[in-house]
């Protein structure tokens, strides 16, 4: 893999990591880092919407404080309370020097999205996105002169796809040879440590043609972990294993790819 994708990668599973820091273990440092990482930013366009909607009030921390909560409600439980109201107090430096009066209503109907789509939640937000081309994609956003990265076309803002190298816009294509059960085994064999070994069960084939089902692979110590679901994709004849939330690659949905 060329030093381009493998940055890409890192880069997709890091977006991911930051979309589901609320969701993870409260006790995992890691999901407190990317948790505190985007805090500032969340708060800082909850600040826009605030002054879009009363540009003379002044901004308030505490009301700030329980939005963030409102749209994090694992989100106390993970990081201090002064480590929030300093991220909190960050967020709204920012927003303030960006814009001291009233936002473009461009800006306003971005801070909208954004924060709506925060409070939707992932299984809502699903149904709010826009028209997206989705299996895998990573959009790079450009939210008022700030790039965001994320697995979300919004509509207010301009959105590109980038092409991570393992799933694509293109993915969406219809392939033009059958993938047989067999091939899809063997390319979800492939990257485990004894393919041979590999067990299956429950394989059926997609509306979309992508082969899915359950696969069990033994651990180094020749164990086998149990039963995760898998699918090939029949365009890209790439698997995806599911190995929790915080392997699973960003994009990927199983419920998607695998539509009877």
């Amino acid at each position: 893999m060329t030093y381009k994708l493998r940055a890409l990668f890192t880069l997709a599973i890091f977006i991911y990591g930051i979309n589901q820091a609320h969701a993870d273990a409260v006790d995992d440092p890691m999901a407190r880092a990317r948790l505190e990482a985007s805090l500032a930013f969340d708060v800082k366009w909850l600040a826009l919407r605030d002054k879009c909607n009363s540009p003379t009030a002044p901004l308030s921390e505490d009301r700030l404080h329980s939005s963030w909560n409102e749209t994090n409600p694992t989100g106390l439980q993970q990081l201090d309370d002064l480590i929030v109201r300093e991220q909190i107090r960050k967020g709204m430096g920012q927003a303030e020097a960006r814009y001291p009066s009233k936002p473009p209503k461009a800006v306003c109907a971005m801070a909208d999205e954004l924060v709506s789509m925060k409070r939707a939640g992932s299984s809502d937000a699903a149904n709010k996105r826009g028209s997206g081309d989705t299996l895998g994609t990573v959009y790079r956003c450009n939210a008022d002169g700030t790039v965001m990265y994320s697995s979300t076309k919004y509509k207010s803002m301009p959105c590109e796809a980038i092409d991570t190298g393992y799933y694509s816009p293109a993915a969406k294509a219809k392939p033009t040879k059958a993938l047989s059960m067999g091939e899809a085994k063997q390319i979800a064999a492939h990257s485990l440590l004894d393919p041979e070994a590999t067990r299956f069960r429950d394989l059926f084939v997609s509306k979309s043609g992508n082969v899915c089902g359950e696969l069990n692979a033994k651990n180094a110590y020749g164990a086998y972990t149990g039963y995760k679901r898998f699918f090939v994709h029949a365009l890209t004849k790439r698997a995806l294993i599911d190995g929790g939330t915080k392997s699973s690659l960003i994009g990927i949905d199983y419920g998607e790819s695998c539509t009877r």
